[in-house]
């Protein structure tokens, strides 16, 4: 059995084997559900994935990196000089991580998988998904539910290509247009986003304060415990990436609303469609205003929407073995780190 020491830059997964004990914030239950399916099928095929509580570096036949760390992280340096095979998942996106993508940083590693399509050549940098178990979805009933939701984090970004600006002017939009049938959730919306001074920004430091001010949006509902069961209540749900710019990069967020056989409205990746069958969702750079997705979405029948959600299960059904299954994620990894270690 070859074992293979596991560190991702968020320490608090690396502790008492959280990562592979889904143990996490609930905003990335997704990638925790990945790391489990990982372990479970590394034992299957003779490679014990551990965090370092319960393997030392010396013990390890090789390393598997979570996203580039800096260049002052404890763990990079421990094992840059070891000459044992190193392996990165750059999950994170440019946005949040721009050092998965530096390719010049990224030598010393001997296989990275990745999304990012500019990079990809099958030789050291792989292609990977955002995987997922796909639940089944039949018996899901999509009938008496309301219009529109949004879930999501009110954050903002000076960076090129974030599309956390455009989220919120739908989200105003649609306050003002749909009234009662548009419903938002998520966290950080009693925020003042973006801070316009120092206040502001301690304002929005501290949740217990800004969390016992109300909202500026009148649609606001709070946070939510579990995106399926309020999606399940929506026909449609806003479903924007946090940035676009670069190929290949499709979160888990149009997924959970496959999931719940709720319809995305859907902007990010802008070949969304070499991807994902376009009649599964509602594709927002097809239309030239917001004002013109909302009466889309206010007018449509039942029969167009229901086949909409016949064309997602049917997805969801061809997919559960798929590259977005976490099956294909792990079969994908596993096999290409056994040849080299």
């Amino acid at each position: 059995m070859k074992k293979v020491l596991v560190n991702s830059n968020y320490s608090i997964l690396n502790k008492n084997g959280n990562i592979f004990n889904r143990v996490g914030d609930k905003t990335i239950s997704r990638f925790l559900d990945q790391m489990k399916s990982l372990e479970e099928n590394g034992l299957k095929h003779g490679i014990s994935f551990q965090t370092i509580q319960s393997l030392s570096i010396h013990e390890a036949d090789g390393f598997f990196l979570i996203d580039m760390p800096k260049d002052s992280d404890p763990m990079l340096k421990k094992i840059k000089n070891i000459n044992k095979p190193k392996f990165l998942y750059a999950w994170e996106s440019p946005l949040i991580n721009e050092r998965n993508y530096n390719t010049e940083a990224l030598e010393i590693f001997d296989l990275v998988f990745t999304f990012n399509e500019d990079l990809v050549d099958e030789k050291k940098f792989l292609k990977v998904n955002y995987s997922f178990d796909f639940p089944e979805v039949s018996s899901l009933q999509t009938k008496n539910r309301k219009l529109l939701c949004s879930i999501s984090s009110n954050r903002y970004s000076y960076n090129q290509g974030e599309l956390y600006t455009e989220r919120r002017n739908l989200i105003k939009k649609c306050e003002d247009k749909l009234g009662k049938d548009f419903d938002l959730y998520g966290k950080g919306w009693t925020k003042k986003i973006p801070p316009k001074n120092i206040f502001e920004k301690v304002f929005n430091r501290f949740e217990f304060i800004h969390s016992s001010y109300p909202s500026k949006f009148r649609s606001y509902r709070g946070e939510v415990r579990s995106k399926d069961s309020v999606l399940k209540k929506y026909r449609f749900s806003i479903c924007y990436e946090n940035f676009e710019g670069e190929k290949g990069y499709i979160s888990e967020k149009i997924f959970d609303s496959f999931f719940a056989l709720n319809v995305p409205i859907y902007l990010g990746e802008k070949n969304i469609e070499n991807f994902i069958p376009q009649n599964c969702f509602i594709d927002r750079k097809r239309f030239s205003s917001d004002e013109e997705v909302i009466n889309f979405i206010k007018e449509m029948g039942n029969y167009e929407y229901e086949t909409f959600t016949k064309n997602i299960r049917n997805f969801i059904s061809e997919q559960k073995d798929g590259t977005f299954s976490n099956r294909g994620f792990c079969k994908k990894i596993i096999s290409n780190i056994l040849e080299k270690i």
